[in-house]
């Protein structure tokens, strides 16, 4: 029997450096925004077997009903976003597409057996800050490159509806906020380190 799943982000990798020119070319020229940017902390990190520390700086936003990631890797630990960088390295100004997040009725386990099950192998797994389970998939011989799933806490609805309202009400101001916005207080753990407000005119 068929399980409904919906693909609920793209995401697109950007060289490092390039997130300013990333978000001024989804903001200014595609029309998408706002976004929020921050650092999700992440520990438990397995790489092809090999424990890693990956640090990335990410930003999210909608354009229209599209949520879409933008991901900036810091360092040069070795997981699913150096290595694609190793075989694509002057990605353009905004991103290569790199992997879809799928989300829907099944349970994370179940979702990560199916996408197994049908061609697919974990590449990386790990847990965010509030310790929620969350894997990419290589998925070369039947989606390229990666597909993400999240086992996604009660928050994430909520999560990426106060997005999406920031979508519809937005006017053009404040094009890149504080990801701690979309939380009201410091409760989701989210890194501050690299949060500052961007001025993209």
């Amino acid at each position: 029997m068929m399980t409904k799943t919906d693909i609920v982000q793209l995401a697109y990798l950007v060289k490092p450096g390039g997130m300013n020119s990333a978000l001024d070319f989804w903001i200014n020229v595609l029309g998408a925004g706002p976004f929020f940017r921050g650092v999700f902390p992440l520990q438990d990190e397995i790489h092809k077997g090999k424990p890693t520390n990956l640090e990335m700086i990410v930003a999210l936003g909608y354009h229209g009903d599209v949520q879409i990631e933008l991901i900036e890797p810091t360092n040069d630990a070795q997981g699913p976003y150096n290595d694609f960088l190793a075989t694509h390295p002057t990605p353009p100004v905004g991103g290569s597409y790199h992997h879809i997040m799928l989300g829907g009725e099944e349970s994370y386990d179940a979702l990560v057996k199916r996408l197994i099950d049908g061609g697919a192998k974990i590449a990386y797994q790990a847990r965010n800050s509030m310790g929620h389970r969350f894997c990419y998939l290589e998925s070369d011989d039947i989606l390229a490159p990666y597909i993400e799933a999240l086992d996604a806490p009660q928050w994430w609805p909520e999560f990426s509806d106060r997005m999406r309202k920031a979508r519809s009400e937005w006017r053009g101001e404040r094009p890149v906020r504080d990801f701690g916005e979309l939380f009201g207080d410091d409760s989701a753990q989210i890194s501050r380190d690299h949060t500052s407000v961007l001025q993209i005119d």
